[in-house]
This record gives structure tokens, C-alpha cells and sequence, in this order.
């Protein structure tokens, strides 16, 4: 099903949008259980669900808002886009739209859809869960897609955890050795959103009825909105267009959304927000996604917390608050704990 033909060179670039014709009718199949007159291998399934992260969350909101998830009925009955946050693909209509070559990616001053663009179509559209990390503010212009109201059948939600994690010293190095911050090496955000993407999976299963009687989604959370950040270097703009971040706290964390622990109770900053340069000039321009991280120290720690083993507790506390919430799942509770358990002992002895 690729469709960028730098990747799958038999796709030619004026084909680009038929990955989204494939999906569709890899759908269908999967719904119908049938290849023409004959049965499919494969059977058919009751419930689907089209998934993407980053540029394939892009890729799921093109086929949305295209209207692909009609075929003789609804295809995917629920579509989640991390990271979407109304940005399209320059494919099929949208390319068509301006006259420019087809390219699996946003043009570079593509303007994000909002919710009544993308969920127009209430006979077949799916229920669609989007998701904004706070780095998203700035690279992907995440406040143009909810300057508009909430529609029905859309459901946002906002995390202060970076588009991309630093979770491993070998992304860190490559972010640094392709240019990001101008080469230079500092330590990087970490908080992993990944427990998370699980929650919201798991929510949007239920509300299709995977499990049981179909359930709500949980209430949306977005940031506060705020200005244009001090430094325009860290935004990336649209010409016309007012794009914003979030207001942030004394920590540098923004304020509303998803509020993870790691937030609440930080063990550090996230300055600069994002690495620059903050681009969607091209599919290697992707500094931004990243966030710098300014540890505090094992002094500070213990004047704000006490303690390790009172940290934890706290955490724990916040942590089961998400359970009863929906956001996080009662499995991933000792993941977080552990992983927040590691990084206080990372804490430097001095700044």
C-alpha cells in the first residue's frame, strides 16, 4: 500500500494518491469478505479501524476528509490520527486544488483542516480521534485545526509530550548529526506518549462497540491557547494565518490537554519546546518534532519532592486519576511508575 514513490519506486509520481484507493478497497475486502464473486482468504472482520502516526496521520486525514471511507457504505467504522491535527496529504484533490506535482506530504504552507472539514459526511465517516503533542503547536500549526468548534464525531486531544520522544542516544545523535539546534548536542525530551496512544486506542474500540455496548469517547482535553512564542524561530507559520502555542506553566509544560504526571510533577523542562529549525519545508525538515529537556538536579528534585519514594506516590496517586479517566490504562500504571522511578535517578548533581 506505499504510496510515495521515493520509497516504492514502481509507484509513479502522478499515482501517488492511489495508495488511498488501496486502502479503501483493502477495507472493503476486509469488511465484505469477498474479492469480486469469489471469498477472500482473509474472512471479513466486523469492526476496523484505520490507524496512523505522524505522516501516516496525515495520511488517514486525507482519506477522511476525500471522502475514501465510502465504499457502498462505511469502511472503517473508527480512524485515529496522531499527530494529524488537520494536515493533509498533497495528493488526489489537494494537489489537483493548486496545480502542483503530487508529493506524500504537506505543502509547506498547506493550511490544517478543522473538524467540520474532515468529518462531513455523517452516513460513512468514521469516529475520528485526533491527537496533538505540544511540539505539534509548533511545527504543525495544531492551533489552526481548533480554532473551530468541536463537531460530533471528532474527538481531540492534547499531550505535553513531544511528537517524538528521545527515547534511545542514537535518535538524539541523528537528530543533532542532521542539523537540528545548528549541530549542537543537548539533552532532549523523553516522556513517552506511547501508554497513552494505547488508551485512546482502547477507547476509541469501545466506543465503536468492540467489547461491549458501544461506550463515549472521554471528554476532549486541549491546551489553553496562548501567543506567538518569544522566539519566532520556534514557530512555524502560515502567511495570513494567526498560529499559537499553548500557554505554558512556571515549568515550561502547557497548561489544559491530557495532564500526564511527568507534567505535573516534572523532573525537568521542556525548553526549547521544539529543536529548530521548526520546518515543513520537506520530509527530512523534521527538527521540530523533536523537544530540548533541561533536567533539574538531584537537589532540586528532593526540595520539591522529599523524596524518591514520595515521588513515586505521588505519581502513582496522578496515575490511577488517568485510569479512572480513561486516558491511561490501569496496565501501563507500573510502566510509568518504573520509568519515572529510572529517570529520577538520572538527575544530574548540578546544572
Amino acid at each position: 500500500m506505499q504510496w510515495q514513490t521515493s520509497y516504492s519506486p514502481g509507484v509513479p509520481e502522478a499515482a501517488q494518491g492511489v495508495g488511498q484507493v488501496i486502502v479503501r478497497d483493502f477495507g472493503r475486502l476486509l469488511r465484505d469478505g469477498r474479492l469480486g464473486d469469489a471469498g477472500s482468504p482473509l474472512g471479513s472482520y466486523r469492526y476496523r479501524l484505520l490507524v496512523g502516526l505522524s505522516q501516516a496521520a496525515w495520511f488517514v486525514t486525507s482519506f477522511v476528509a476525500e471522502g475514501f471511507n465510502d465504499a457502498g457504505g462505511q469502511v472503517f467504522q473508527g480512524a485515529y490520527a496522531q499527530d494529524g491535527v488537520g494536515n493533509q496529504l498533497a495528493v488526489n484533490a489537494v494537489a489537483a486544488a493548486d496545480g502542483e506535482p503530487q508529493t506524500p506530504y504537506v505543502r509547506p504552507n498547506g493550511v490544517p483542516l478543522t473538524p467540520r472539514q474532515v468529518v462531513r459526511r455523517p452516513e460513512t465517516d468514521p469516529v475520528f480521534v485526533d491527537v496533538a503533542a505540544y511540539t505539534d503547536y509548533y511545527r504543525l500549526r495544531a492551533s489552526v485545526s481548533r480554532q473551530a468548534g468541536a463537531v460530533n464525531g471528532y474527538h481531540r486531544y492534547d499531550w505535553p509530550a513531544a511528537h517524538r520522544p528521545t527515547l534511545t542516544q542514537a535518535q538524539a545523535d541523528s537528530a543533532f548529526a542532521q542539523g537540528c539546534n545548528s549541530g549542537e548536542a543537548i539533552p532532549l525530551n523523553a516522556i513517552d506518549n506511547r501508554p497513552y496512544a494505547r488508551a485512546m486506542l482502547v477507547a476509541l474500540e469501545r466506543r465503536i462497540g468492540i467489547g461491549g455496548a458501544p461506550a463515549p469517547m472521554p471528554r476532549e482535553r486541549l491546551f489553553t491557547a496562548g501567543a506567538q512564542p518569544a522566539d519566532p524561530a520556534l514557530l512555524n507559520g502560515l502567511p495570513g494565518r494567526e498560529v499559537s502555542v499553548p500557554q505554558v506553566d512556571d515549568d515550561g509544560f502547557p497548561l489544559g490537554g491530557v495532564r500526564f504526571p511527568a507534567a505535573d510533577l516534572p523532573l525537568g523542562s521542556p525548553v526549547p519546546p521544539a529543536l529548530t529549525p521548526v520546518s515543513t519545508a520537506s520530509t527530512t525538515a523534521t527538527c521540530g518534532n523533536s523537544g530540548g529537556w533541561h533536567p533539574y538536579t538531584a537537589d532540586e528534585l528532593r526540595e520539591r519532592y522529599g523524596s524518591r519514594d514520595r515521588y513515586l506516590a505521588a505519581y502513582d496517586t496522578l496515575a490511577t486519576g488517568l485510569v479512572s479517566q480513561r486516558v491511561l490504562l490501569d496496565a501501563d500504571r507500573q510502566t510509568l511508575l518504573d520509568q519515572a522511578a529510572a529517570e529520577w535517578l538520572k538527575a544530574p548533581a548540578r546544572s
